[in-house]
């Protein structure tokens, strides 16, 4: 072979060489560069994520953060207005004081809070004393309530036998008016009157004159002793009553304490738990109790049917039917307002309890 020739060859296989040198530059111009950046921004992504998770594990969420975590979040108003309430208070809570991972040391610092949870329950207990509640669950402490005919049990018992108060009108309560906002009392109190017409003796109306302007002394509200349930004070064994209107036949002669007299009076209670706020707090939980329970039920099925001996099968199988029937009655329910239902959710959350405790007795969990 002479030199041209191998030169000729030597030529274009460094032209072919070149040109695909030169095609490998222009694709990865095109296409790998890109690439290699949208790369470099999600290693910068995540470094910072993982940055972010580390900061958290170790720290935990800072109070800054707070806010926009539970405003994320549906139904955290009341929590979310008492850290706003207390920051410095907070910020101590949430700190952490051992060296533990954050998760870690929360978790352990939620399973040795029992006594700040005696500690709220008392505390609901003895609000609940003053002004009652329809709606019987609020931060996840299932609380004693009160109905409409308890009420009128007390103004008979409490009011009408007590003081010997002849009374032939049928006691009624219905129409309860909610405060707004801006004025003098919370949305989520609520008033209604009960209206009597009564006669009795001078002696006996001023008794109960005095026995209602004594009733809703807030003195317990300010008891920072007992942390224990133990003692607490009864539902309504305190409640917040005002006298709205009062018209006698005849002026109260304390000379005269025998005297038959007659009149009227009109009786302003005050409640809590039946407010728009309260219903959307009541129905969000027993949602989650719900679909909590049912995901447990379904897992528990499942692992029974890749067991060949799975002793509580059938009693599973006749508890998810029992479920199921009552998810289907209660979402059939029609919407309704107002006392009427907080009523229906009181007793669709006892269902849930009882379902509750059904399956903890078979599973044992």
């Amino acid at each position: 072979m002479s030199i041209k020739n191998q030169r000729e060859q030597l030529l274009h296989a460094i032209i072919w060489q070149f040109t695909i040198i030169v095609f490998v530059l222009v694709v990865a111009w095109i296409y790998i560069v890109p690439q290699y950046d949208t790369l470099s921004a999600s290693i910068l992504s995540t470094n910072i994520v993982i940055e972010k998770y580390t900061q958290t594990s170790s720290n935990g969420i800072a109070y800054s953060e707070l806010d926009s975590v539970l405003r994320w979040s549906k139904w955290k108003e009341e929590l979310l207005a008492i850290i706003q309430s207390a920051p410095k208070e907070t910020q101590k809570v949430i700190e952490k004081v051992w060296w533990d991972p954050y998760i870690v040391w929360l978790s352990t610092a939620i399973s040795a809070s029992n006594t700040d949870k005696d500690k709220l329950t008392l505390k609901k207990a003895r609000l609940n004393s003053i002004l009652p509640t329809l709606n019987p669950m609020s931060n996840n402490i299932i609380e004693d309530t009160v109905s409409m005919r308890k009420y009128i049990t007390f103004v008979e018992n409490s009011i009408l036998r007590q003081f010997e108060i002849e009374s032939n009108v049928a006691l009624g309560i219905q129409n309860i008016k909610y405060g707004r906002k801006g004025s003098n009392m919370p949305e989520v109190i609520g008033s209604f009157d009960t209206e009597i017409t009564f006669t009795s003796t001078n002696e006996k109306i001023t008794r109960m004159i005095e026995y209602i302007n004594n009733l809703g002394h807030y003195e317990v509200l300010m008891d920072t002793g007992s942390t224990s349930t133990w003692g607490a004070p009864a539902i309504m064994s305190n409640p917040l009553v005002m006298i709205d209107a009062l018209s006698l036949q005849t002026t109260l002669d304390p000379t005269k304490s025998n005297e038959e007299n007659s009149g009227r009076i009109v009786l302003r209670f005050y409640i809590r738990g039946s407010s728009p706020t309260d219903i959307a707090f009541l129905i969000e939980a027993i949602k989650k109790r719900k679909e909590e329970l049912r995901k447990k039920i379904d897992a528990n099925i499942a692992a029974c049917k890749n067991e060949v001996t799975c002793s509580g099968k059938k009693s599973l199988e006749i508890f998810e039917r029992k479920y199921s029937e009552f998810s289907r009655a209660t979402s059939q329910n029609k919407l309704k307002s107002g006392t009427e239902m907080v009523y229906d959710l009181s007793a669709q959350l006892d269902s849930i309890n009882a379902l509750e405790k059904e399956y903890r007795n078979i599973t044992g969990k």
